[in-house]
């Protein structure tokens, strides 16, 4: 499983066995937290099936969401210089992973440049999003980020269903993509409904968390 990893693939077969010994796959179920603000921090995680959202709370005690984390990615990894943790990793459904001691995990950044560059690189990605968003919130209008949340959830984790539709099943309440969007949970629901009624996207009442989008050009 640790194979799948692309921010493990610089490692060798001798030390992917070594992290596979030192390595505890566990589950988390739906709305659990893997680890909250405050925590002592005592591992890195991998996640092997299902969906995470990471955040913090704000001044007036709202939820920031920073990220949400799929299959195959790594979280909780910017340790650096952290005795606790200072967001949270809370499952959007039941999840599978692994957890990487912290002893261990220092361990393979000081043997492996490669891995170092690669967790750099992810953290400077993460960074990256957070400042676009920053931008998105003073320069875009609503409509148009949450537009553009459904565009970047199609390009990570849409199905392609016939020629040009996507199916997009992304756990997520109206709040919380208020919180990633930087808008108000009213909002989303009237943006969804207008982008329904324009024949962009569809869903279900029953089933709102499954977006079909019909033609993702026009969500640009």
């Amino acid at each position: 499983m640790l194979k799948e990893y692309e921010i493990l693939e610089s490692l060798d077969t001798q030390t992917l066995n070594d992290l596979a010994e030192k390595c505890t796959f566990f589950k988390v179920q739906k709305g659990l937290p893997t680890y909250n603000v405050g925590d002592k921090v005592q591992a890195v995680y991998c996640l092997q099936k299902g969906s995470i959202k990471i955040g913090c709370a704000t001044i007036e005690d709202k939820q920031l969401i920073k990220n949400i984390v799929y299959p195959g990615e790594m979280f909780g990894e910017n340790v650096f210089n952290l005795d606790q943790r200072t967001d949270f990793a809370v499952a959007l459904e039941d999840c599978q992973l692994f957890s990487i001691p912290l002893n261990h995990y220092n361990h393979m950044l000081a043997t492996n440049p490669a891995l170092r560059e690669a967790i750099l690189n992810q953290m400077l990605k993460n960074l990256k999003a957070l400042q676009q968003r920053r931008q998105n919130f003073v320069f875009t209008k609503a409509k148009n980020r949450i537009m553009g949340f459904i565009k970047e959830l199609a390009d990570k984790r849409g199905i392609k269903i016939g020629i040009e539709e996507i199916l997009v099943n992304h756990k997520l309440s109206h709040r919380e993509i208020a919180n990633i969007t930087d808008t108000s949970r009213q909002t989303v629901a009237r943006v969804l409904s207008e982008l329904k009624e324009e024949n962009i996207i569809h869903f279900s009442p029953r089933k709102p968390t499954k977006i079909l989008i019909r033609d993702i050009m026009k969500l640009t």
